[in-house]
């Protein structure tokens, strides 16, 4: 294939599946300074796009960021579709606020028959991502409660404004920082203890980057765990492998709220207490074995496979790009150095701790 040939592949659905994007020669080739980005998958066919209006003449290749269609969608008076919302910096129909499956941002009605739900956050460093969480589960669950447990006492500052800015949001952070671990699971104590204070008939345990976008996601799962019998609902991770995910959990506040389970997730450090590492994924599957019947209800909202897409975002399935993008929509700015990896660099600078 020549060159000119491969530029004229070189398609937004094509980026958006991953294909590559250099020529051969420039294999292992980064620039200084470059950051790689996955761009999001296209979503279905939009119905609200017509007629191509026009072409950017500047723009190399035949790419979908250079053409301008003509969109009927009723809120837009403009009649123009450009593939994408501006702000995010990307420019495909994963990252249009009009799309029918976009996210929406005005809060979801009440159900009546719902059983009383909350959710616990765990936090980490960003507040803004926070503020992200907090709206979106309004958005897609409603006026539940929320709880956000801080295991970064720097942070408290700036997350009790986020909480105190929106009605029924709590924050409990640790006197000090625990670990990933540790920290990971006093948000399954503290989402029980304070249910349980609170009434509610289930917690979701979340973590901070686990971002679910589909509506009444709380609810339905809440309903499923409740005809289970179970005291849990979640999945293990086939790819990659993991015996329990443990970044978003439902728990039944009755069958988790005894001092025989609670006592396997204190809030205190974890990780030493194994040879090699004691894990929070470990921890929780070894409690619902011993403690919780056993078994736990799989929960449809996630897949096995961690990488896998879903109705939410997740850092090992969407890249950082579609995290802002969904930033944007609820008019939260991240901050520049939220990112989608593992903790290596904060490792490498002394401020990560397994816990």
């Amino acid at each position: 294939m020549s060159k000119f040939d491969e530029v004229r592949a070189r398609t937004a659905d094509r980026k958006a599946r991953g294909a590559s994007q250099r020529y051969p020669e420039h294999a292992g080739r980064v620039r200084a300074g470059a950051v790689r980005v996955t761009l999001p998958v296209l979503r279905p066919e939009c119905p609200y796009q017509k007629e191509l209006q026009s072409e950017c003449s500047t723009c190399a290749g035949p790419n979908e960021a250079r053409r301008t269609y003509y969109c009927d969608h009723p809120d837009n008076a403009e009649g123009r579709c450009t593939r994408g919302n501006p702000l995010s910096g990307l420019w495909t129909c994963a990252t249009c606020d009009r799309h029918p499956d976009a996210p929406k941002k005005e809060p979801v009605p009440v159900r009546s028959g719902d059983l009383p739900c909350g959710v616990a956050i765990g936090s980490y460093k960003w507040p803004a991502l926070v503020e992200l969480q907090v709206r979106a589960v309004r958005a897609t669950c409603g006026p539940v409660p929320v709880l956000v447990s801080n295991d970064h006492p720097e942070s408290a500052p700036a997350l009790a404004a986020i909480c105190a800015a929106h009605p029924d949001v709590t924050l409990d952070t640790n006197p000090e920082r625990i670990g990933h671990t540790g920290g990971d699971l006093a948000v399954f104590w503290k989402g029980v203890t304070w249910g349980a204070a609170r009434g509610l008939s289930v917690v979701a345990k979340l973590s901070q980057r686990m971002i679910f976008t589909g509506p009444y996601w709380l609810q339905d799962g809440a309903r499923d765990l409740r005809a289970s019998g179970l005291g849990t609902s979640g999945r293990a991770s086939t790819e990659p492998r993991w015996p329990f995910r443990t970044e978003a959990v439902l728990l039944d506040v009755a069958r988790w709220n005894r001092p025989e389970v609670l006592e396997h997730v204190a809030p205190g450090r974890y990780w030493d207490r194994r040879e090699g590492g004691f894990a929070a994924e470990v921890a929780v599957l070894e409690l619902i074995r011993f403690h919780l019947g056993g078994a736990y209800w799989p929960w449809p909202a996630l897949p096995t496979n961690r990488r896998s897409k879903g109705p939410f975002v997740w850092h090992h399935s969407h890249s950082a790009d579609e995290y802002r993008a969904l930033a944007a929509r609820f008019g939260v700015a991240l901050p520049g150095d939220f990112h989608v990896g593992g903790w290596e660099g904060e490792y490498r600078d002394g401020i990560y701790s397994y816990g």
